[in-house]
């Protein structure tokens, strides 16, 4: 593959397609909302936060506004506590994991349809050393209604390196149930309705759906996991930075009240403020879902109109609408090795980016089907979905023409 990025980048160069105003389709951190600016959203911040510790009464209050601001956006009741945490969804969801998980004789139903899902699997199994833990998968989705629902259940609501989302039908087997729902939520937030009656520990980031910056975590977590919370103490020492109880085995309460556990950056929560503001100023999660819609119909005809690329999930009921995966059914394409498959789309990416066409369409380098994957979440404009798909189209016909000189 030497140079052959370098070439298509000639090619790619020579052509006049529009390109996007914002060619940014990463899956997290995603594009800012429009209109963003560094000097804007950290205006706060520079007039009265610099040098001053999250710990202070003002940084404090800067979080509880942000959590403030979440409850009212995305419509979490006031049953439910909300806590800002660090590591963006990885800390929020490992969070969950190491202090709720793990009751004796309460086993684990993990559902696994996507990397992080599968990640948060193997850390029950081999980093908490569960036993009980029974793996379902995407052909099982249609029986979860039989499971045993004395037991708690791990899953991602959206899998970001799949494609794949459950639908609001497709959950109702969590209104039966008697051990807690530990949920991924990180690529569900601000691009789907939510049911919150039937999450009890939900994590999630900032990252995706706001198009905040990464780092910052959000657990939410319903009464039937405060109380787990309350009652259970695991067998496993827990890290300070996932810890949720005292040395007592009292509950922290002021992490819910926006006293965070380490020590965070404000400006990366004014900069998580701004965001959250202009997504409740822009008309709040139906505006975000009216945006969502208009960018997977304007990709989802592309689509239906080429034969070379599809839909990585087939069954549109369970097809997401924001982090969007399509796989190459190309004949060419397909003569490939896997590890080739990959160095392909890579060298088509790194041609795109070199002429500023488009960013991160690539998915992620552990997933296990070579694929595209393109973010159509609510900061994401129409028109920009619009330019991409032509220099999409563009760069991999002139990838195979390259290829055959040597890969």
């Amino acid at each position: 593959m030497d140079n052959i990025s370098q070439k298509l980048t000639k090619i790619l160069s020579r052509s006049t397609l529009k390109r996007s105003k914002r060619p940014f389709f990463s899956s997290g951190p995603c594009v800012k909302h429009a209109g963003w600016s560094l000097q804007k959203s950290l205006q706060y911040f520079e007039e009265n936060l610099i040098g001053i510790s999250h710990r202070s009464p003002i940084g404090v209050s800067r979080v509880a506004d942000l959590i403030g601001k979440l409850r009212e956006i995305l419509e979490i009741p006031q049953s439910h506590k909300i806590a800002i945490l660090p590591a963006s969804s990885t800390g929020a969801i490992e969070t969950a994991i190491w202090n709720l998980l793990g009751k004796p004789r309460v086993g684990i139903d993990s559902i696994s349809w996507d990397l992080f899902s599968k990640t948060w699997e193997l850390d029950v199994r081999e980093q908490l050393k569960i036993q009980d833990v029974t793996p379902f998968c995407v052909k099982d989705i249609e029986n979860l209604h039989n499971r045993d629902h004395s037991r708690d259940i791990l899953f991602s609501l959206t899998g970001t390196t799949s494609g794949l989302s459950l639908n609001k039908e497709s959950l109702k087997f969590l209104e039966k149930r008697k051990g807690i729902s530990v949920c991924d939520a990180a690529s569900a937030v601000m691009t789907s309705e939510i049911d919150w009656s039937l999450l009890d520990a939900t994590g999630f980031s900032l990252q995706k759906g706001f198009g905040a910056e990464a780092g910052t975590g959000v657990l939410v977590l319903s009464t039937m996991a405060l109380k787990r919370l309350s009652e259970y103490t695991p067998s496993w020492p827990i890290p300070k930075i996932f810890r949720l109880k005292s040395y007592d085995g009292s509950i922290i309460d002021g992490i819910f009240r926006g006293e965070m556990i380490n020590t965070q950056s404000l400006l990366c929560i004014e900069e998580a403020i701004d965001a959250v503001t202009y997504a409740q100023n822009s008309g709040g999660l139906k505006h975000a879902l009216s945006q969502i819609e208009q960018n997977f119909k304007e990709l989802e005809s592309w689509v239906k109109a080429k034969e070379w690329v599809m839909f990585l999930v087939e069954d549109e009921r369970y097809r997401a609408k924001s982090c969007v995966c399509l796989k190459i059914t190309d004949s060419y394409f397909n003569t490939l090795t896997t590890e080739k498959q990959w160095l392909f789309l890579n060298e088509m990416q790194l041609g795109l980016s070199h002429i500023n066409a488009a960013h991160n369409i690539v998915n992620h380098p552990l997933c296990g089907t070579p694929s595209l994957r393109i973010w159509c979440g609510p900061t994401v404009e129409t028109e920009d979905i619009s330019s991409l798909l032509p220099w999409i189209e563009l760069a991999f016909t002139a990838m195979k023409g390259l290829c055959s000189e040597k890969l």
